[in-house]
Parts: structure tokens; C-alpha cells; sequence
């Protein structure tokens, strides 16, 4: 890829904030593609942070390719995205996170394939997920799990193919400026929104798994299960929003949650719904043995999956049906008849 036509101008954006554990990791592999080193950019757009994130990517400056970076008072994510896709001088952008470590091929891969895929608005890869702790390292292999993540192709696909979503794609700029960019109002899922307006607006998305990146996964226990939370109850404000922005998955866990209560408090009254109950945790307890016994690596990791199995669907499912029900009694109390204001005795 030596020609200017062969190798389009491409700008890295990476939204940040407090993530000097990673940032340099990240960078340093930026820095390092196998793609001109006049052809590409790198974006740091940092949320105000107050560690040493800033510093940090100053010290990768100053060279080729040219880091900038930029203020993000909002720390938002949306609007981090928004000032990067603002900002950048390329025609292409590609959307990546601190905690990203992108193989040396990943720049050019990722404009090979949007080259030969004209009707793309977006081209991604497949997401590796990793760790440096033994929890961690458990926690990666859930999130890398069908049985863990559903379909999720870019977490657990192997061939090239048209796609719902991608992670850390590559995007063409102009039509993420002509759709308005970011919903800042999102506190997660803002990919999952643009990405259906993308589709709305007659583009596809294209997974090549030969475009590799390293997610290195929260490895704390509290984190893992307040992520879940968290994105169950935005997948149902995104619903609200644009029911063709989640898919089937995105659900799964609600209805899981649902029926989990349903029979248990059911069964007070009726006893064979806790047979019920009984019946679909021994079918879910062997599949999450099942699925820890042929992808765990190590012992320590095949006797904490199924737990976290769990906890991550619980959480998940809890986050959604809070927010349902947060949601629904919000819109009964807009709606609710007001008492008519009290009148004084004898007032006719």
C-alpha cells in the first residue's frame, strides 16, 4: 500500500478520560502501523482528566504520525466522538478506546477492506479480548463466549460477512457529519444509535476478522457487574429511542430476569411453577459448565465462569428491567389525572 490512492488519509480517534494505565500501550501501537506514517493522524480527546493521561500522550507527539489533542469539558463519550469527527482532516475515521491495542496491520487492513467494499459505511474486525489478572483473564473468556455475548459477531465470528454492528470501526467521515453525529444525550449506546441511522440511511456494515484489536477487560468484580447493569438499563432507553437500534440479545437477559421472578414468586402460589424454575437453572447450570469446560485455560478460570456467567446476565437483565420499570412509571405519573385544586367551604 505505497500509493496515495491505495492509502487514503485516515484519522485515529481515541476518547479518553483517566485512562493512564492503558493510554501509552495504546498509543504505542497507533504510532507503530504498517501504514504511511504521513497518511494518518491520531486524535486524543481527553474528558478532563486528572492523572497523568495527558502527559502521557504529549510524550508520543511530536513526530510522524502527529498526535493531537483536544479538551472534552462534557466527558462524554458521544460528544468526545463528536469533537474528534469534527476535528479530524481525514476521510475516514476509526473510533478506538484506551483500552484498545490494535495489531500493527490494523490501519491498513481496515482501509483495504473499506476500499473493496463500496456499499460500507463502516468496516471493523474482530475484537480479542485479554487480561493481566486471573479474574480478568475469566471474565475475557465470557465476554469472548457465544453462551456469554449471544451473536455478537465481532466478539465471536470467524468469517468475513455483512453485519448488524462492528467495534472499533472505520467510518466514512462525511456521512457521520451528515447525520448529525453523536446523540450526546446517550450515556451509553451511542454506537448502537448512529449505527442504526447508518442502516436506515441504506449503508451495511462489513466484518473482516482479519482486522485484529486487544480489548484488555475490566478486571474487577464490581466493575464487571456494574457495566451489566448498566448496559441493560441503556439498551432499553435505546429501545425507547429506536426500536430497530438493539437486536434479539440485546433482550435475552430481560427475559431471563422476567422469568426467574415470575416463577419463584409464582410458585407461592401455584408450586409447580418452581418445578419451572428448577428445571430452566439446572438446563442453564449445565450449559455454563458446559461452555466453561471448552473454553476455559486454566482450572481457576473453569470454576469462576459459571458465576460470572450468571452474574453477568443477572446484571444485565436487572439493569433492563429496572429501567423498564423506571420508564413506565414515569410515563403513568406524566399521565396521571391531577386532583382538581380544593375550594373553599361555600364557593360555588
Amino acid at each position: 500500500m505505497e500509493s496515495r490512492t491505495d492509502s487514503p488519509f485516515v484519522s485515529a480517534l481515541i476518547v479518553v478520560r483517566n485512562g493512564e494505565d492503558m493510554i501509552g500501550r495504546c498509543l504505542d501501537a497507533l504510532t507503530s502501523q504498517e501504514y504511511p506514517k504521513d497518511r494518518y493522524e491520531i486524535l486524543v480527546i481527553d474528558g478532563m482528566s486528572d492523572d497523568n493521561t495527558v502527559r502521557i500522550a504529549k510524550e508520543r507527539g511530536g513526530g510522524l504520525p502527529p498526535v493531537h489533542i483536544f479538551e472534552n469539558p462534557k466527558r462524554l463519550l458521544a460528544s468526545g466522538w463528536n469533537i474528534g469527527v469534527k476535528r479530524a482532516s481525514a476521510e475516514y475515521v476509526v473510533r478506538l478506546d484506551a483500552h484498545a491495542v490494535p495489531y500493527p496491520d490494523f490501519l491498513r487492513r481496515n482501509v483495504e477492506t473499506m476500499l473493496r467494499t463500496p456499499d460500507a459505511a463502516c468496516v471493523g474486525g474482530s475484537m480479542e479480548t485479554r487480561s493481566t489478572t486471573r479474574l480478568g483473564e475469566a471474565i475475557s473468556e465470557v465476554l469472548s463466549s457465544p453462551f456469554g455475548v449471544g451473536n455478537s459477531k465481532f466478539r465471536t465470528s470467524r468469517r468475513a460477512q455483512y453485519v448488524d454492528t462492528v467495534a472499533y470501526g472505520l467510518y466514512r467521515r462525511e456521512l457521520l457529519l451528515a447525520l448529525g453525529g453523536f446523540d450526546e444525550e446517550m450515556q451509553r449506546n451511542q454506537d448502537l444509535d448512529m449505527h442504526a441511522r447508518i442502516r436506515r440511511a441504506g449503508w451495511k456494515f462489513y466484518l473482516d476478522p482479519s482486522i485484529r484489536t486487544i480489548y484488555y477487560a475490566r478486571d474487577s468484580f464490581k466493575g464487571f457487574i456494574l457495566q451489566g447493569w448498566q448496559n441493560g438499563w441503556w439498551n432499553i432507553l435505546t429501545m425507547l429511542k429506536d426500536i430497530r437500534a438493539v437486536s434479539i440479545r440485546h433482550l435475552v437477559p430481560l427475559g431471563f430476569v422476567l422469568y426467574l421472578l415470575i416463577t419463584a414468586s409464582g410458585g407461592f402460589l401455584w408450586r409447580p411453577l418452581w418445578y419451572a424454575l428448577g428445571a430452566v437453572l439446572a438446563a442453564y447450570l449445565f450449559l455454563a459448565i458446559a461452555m466453561s469446560i471448552a473454553g476455559s485455560r486454566s482450572v481457576w478460570s473453569l470454576l469462576a465462569k459459571p458465576a460470572l456467567f450468571f452474574s453477568l446476565h443477572g446484571s444485565y437483565g436487572a439493569g433492563s428491567l429496572a429501567c423498564a420499570f423506571s420508564q413506565f412509571v414515569a410515563r403513568v405519573r406524566r399521565h396521571w389525572p391531577r386532583r382538581p385544586p380544593s375550594l373553599p367551604i361555600g364557593t360555588c
